[in-house]
């Protein structure tokens, strides 16, 4: 179920089973011309029927839908694929954009870096490898996106905000003229 919080504005509240932060924000912009989805949620069933269900409700045609993945963690990317293969365009940040295209690659070589990078044992890499996946599979086209761009939905200019500390190129949305900021994990509640 959506509901608006902001003229145009919905939030889509996705399930996240067996996550500690219950539920995930994704947001949709409305226009008559495009759609903005922000953040999608984990690839599972459960989140996969809410997203469709917000996405039904709103009669939305993905085929003029930008998804805008706020980083590459999977809780927030996980359905890129799905929306991506049903025609939706898919941004992220070019620094996760990189880092995800390594990671698919090579995870244990990213892994290793990450570990080194802020001083953490051999134990990390292990666990981050094989007790959860902190990034999707599943492989969708994306257009990078960097500080300064700027993405329009109708009345609402979204300018992009480098936002690192959570994933390297974690990215922000900022509306000046509403003052209104979608900012992912910025901010855990």
């Amino acid at each position: 179920m959506v509901r608006e919080v902001f003229p145009h504005i919905y939030v889509n509240e996705i399930p996240l089973p067996k996550n500690p932060l219950k539920t995930l924000n994704s947001y949709i912009i409305l226009s008559d011309e495009r759609v903005m989805i922000i953040d999608t949620g984990f690839n599972l069933p459960e989140c996969k029927e809410a997203l469709l269900a917000g996405i039904k409700e709103l009669n939305i045609d993905l085929k003029k839908t930008d998804v805008v993945l706020t980083h590459m963690h999977v809780d927030h990317s996980g359905l890129a694929d799905l929306l991506w293969g049903l025609g939706a365009k898919v941004y992220i940040g070019a620094k996760d954009g990189i880092l995800l295209d390594n990671f698919r690659s090579h995870p244990e070589g990213v892994l290793l870096a990450i570990s080194k990078a802020f001083n953490l044992g051999q134990e990390v890499i292990k666990m981050e490898k094989n007790e959860f996946d902190i990034v999707p599979k599943e492989l969708f086209d994306y257009t990078p996106l960097k500080e300064g761009e700027v993405l329009q939905i109708g009345d609402y200019v979204f300018e992009v905000i480098d936002i690192p500390g959570h994933t390297p190129g974690h990215i922000g949305l900022y509306e000046r003229r509403h003052k209104l900021f979608f900012g992912g994990d910025l901010i855990l509640n």
